[in-house]
C-alpha cells in the first residue's frame, strides 16, 4: 500500500510542479465556441501552470495549441472577470501572477478587474507565503521519499497552518494520514482541498481509498466516481 500510494504521490508531485511534460493530445474546440464553464476551464489550466513556475513562452505555447488567444482571454476577463472573482481572494492573486508574467495588454486588463475587486494590495505578500508553502511541500516529498514520515508530517502540518487555503497541501496531508493509518484525519483534509478545489481528481481519489480503507464501501465508490467525472 505504501508503495502505491508512493507511486501515486510521484504523478502528483508532477502534475502539481510541472517535472515532465504532458503527453500530447487531441486538438481542442475552437475557444470562441465555449461555455461560461469551458473559459473557467481554460483560465484554471492556465493558472494552474502558472502556479508550476512555466516561463511566459511555454503559457503561451499551451494556449497557442488550445486555440486561445491574449485578445480573447482578455476579452472574456473583461465580460465576466469580476463575477468570476467574487469573493475569490486566492483565485484573484493568481490571477495578478499572470499578468505580471504575460505583461502588455492582458496584464493591464488584469490589473483593471483586481484593482475593482481589491486584491492588488495584498498580491506582493501572498506571493511570500506561498513561496514558503511551496518550499513545505518540496520538503514533505523529499521526506516522505525518504522514509521519514515523522519529519514529512511536521512538513506537511506546518504548510497547511501557513496556508489553510492551499488545496496542494491539504491533498499530501491527506495522502499522508492514510499510509500513517489515521483516516479519518485524512479524509477531514482532503475534504479542506476539495472544499478549495472540488474538480481535483486526485484528491476525490485519495478519498475513496481512505474510505475503502475504513470500510465505508458505498462512499468509497462514491468518492472514485467523482474522480472519474473529473
Amino acid at each position: 500500500m505504501w508503495r502505491r500510494l508512493w507511486q501515486w504521490l510521484k504523478a502528483i508531485w508532477q502534475r502539481l510542479f510541472g517535472k515532465q511534460p504532458q503527453s500530447a493530445v487531441a486538438a481542442p474546440p475552437d475557444p470562441r465556441g465555449l461555455t461560461q464553464m469551458g473559459w473557467q476551464r481554460v483560465l484554471d489550466q492556465i493558472l494552474e501552470r502558472v502556479d508550476q513556475g512555466v516561463s511566459r513562452g511555454a503559457v503561451l505555447a499551451w494556449m497557442a495549441f488550445n486555440r486561445v488567444t491574449e485578445a480573447d482571454l482578455g476579452e472574456w476577463l473583461q465580460q465576466s472577470g469580476p463575477e468570476w472573482l467574487a469573493g475569490e481572494r486566492e483565485r484573484g492573486l493568481r490571477l495578478i501572477r499572470l499578468g505580471e508574467l504575460m505583461g502588455g495588454p492582458l496584464e493591464r486588463v488584469i490589473r483593471e478587474i483586481a484593482d475593482s475587486a481589491g486584491e492588488q494590495e495584498s498580491a506582493s505578500v501572498d506571493t511570500e507565503e506561498r513561496s514558503e508553502v511551496d518550499d513545505l511541500i518540496q520538503q514533505f516529498f523529499q521526506t516522505y521519499q525518504a522514509g521519514d514520515l515523522e519529519g514529512a508530517e511536521v512538513a506537511i502540518r506546518s504548510a497547511v497552518e501557513r496556508d489553510p487555503e492551499s488545496d496542494r497541501a491539504w491533498l499530501c496531508f491527506g495522502i499522508l494520514m492514510d499510509v500513517l493509518g489515521r483516516q479519518q484525519e485524512g479524509i477531514k483534509g482532503l475534504d479542506h482541498a476539495l472544499h478549495h478545489k472540488p474538480d481535483s481528481h486526485d484528491a476525490w481519489y485519495i478519498r475513496g481509498i481512505a474510505l475503502f480503507n475504513l470500510g465505508q464501501l458505498e462512499e468509497g465508490i462514491a468518492s472514485y466516481d467523482h474522480a472519474l467525472h473529473h
